[in-house]
């Protein structure tokens, strides 16, 4: 549907809808050092331009959401998730809350400030790329898959607010793993993106997208157990970011390696 210059972000791995500026999205690069999300109009890829954050200097920057910034506020904020780890050796992962600005036909220059939580995995490191923010505060991150050889079931951590903290195992994630290698050759159930809202799950690998669909209201902890639909993915070069649009509804995807802007139409 569009594309945006991708030297703005030459490894956007993450993606979210605002919320509170309709027809915007942000995007998140994942190169180390990362400091800021770019805007863009969601029906072009027009670039706005970037939105700094007060304090932010990503390790491993992965995946972004966008929900209430606690339940029964009207507000929103922006969830940042420096969550990725290659080499599964990072002793804890960080989420960075911004609030959302307004913002008009330019993205304002002075940084925005962010609340940070520092939270531990129960088990050991793992290797997470996707994200997910329930509206009723609850916060889950989806390995990439288990194990450090990349290979088997990934697995749902979740905690119950935006706090310092250890995560809580809340089981395997029935993703079916690729028929063949995809884009980096990685073997397995390869999870590299996700969003949520009100009751459903969207997950993204290499080659695929899955929504879980539970109802209004649902314990984001439980939608493994939810059922599951299949969907096709674009056809992206290292396409690592999915998210639902303002409309709960639509989906959009990015290419990490093109610029390259999908948005599916809702099912």
């Amino acid at each position: 549907m569009g594309s945006f210059d991708f030297t703005a972000a030459p490894e956007a791995s993450g993606i979210a809808a605002s919320r509170r500026n309709p027809g915007l999205l942000y995007v998140l690069d994942d190169g180390p050092g990362t400091t800021s999300l770019v805007v863009l109009r969601a029906r072009t890829g027009r670039m706005l331009g970037r939105l700094h954050v007060l304090g932010f200097h990503g390790t491993d920057t992965e995946d972004l959401a966008v929900a209430r910034c606690a339940p029964g506020h009207a507000a929103t904020c922006v969830f940042i998730g420096d969550i990725g780890d290659n080499l599964a050796a990072r002793d804890s992962i960080e989420l960075l809350r911004v609030r959302e600005p307004v913002l008009g036909p330019d993205v304002p220059s002075v940084p925005v400030p962010a609340e940070r939580a520092i939270l531990r995995y129960p088990d050991r490191p793992h290797d997470a790329e996707a994200l997910l923010v329930a509206d009723d505060g609850s916060i889950g991150i989806v390995t990439k898959a288990a194990g450090r050889s990349g290979r088997g079931a990934a697995r749902l951590y979740t905690t119950t607010t935006f706090r310092d903290g250890i995560l809580r195992d809340s089981g395997r994630v029935g993703v079916p793993a690729p028929a063949v290698a995809v884009a980096t050759a990685v073997v397995g159930n390869v999870v590299t993106g996700g969003d949520s809202v009100g009751g459903r799950v969207v997950l993204r690998t290499y080659d695929a997208i899955y929504e879980f669909h539970g109802s209004r209201g649902g314990a984001l902890r439980d939608f493994p157990s939810w059922p599951v639909t299949q969907l096709a993915a674009p056809a992206e070069r290292q396409g690592e970011a999915v998210a639902y649009g303002a409309d709960g509804c639509t989906l959009f995807t990015v290419s990490e390696e093109s610029g390259a802007l999908t948005m599916m139409e809702c099912r």
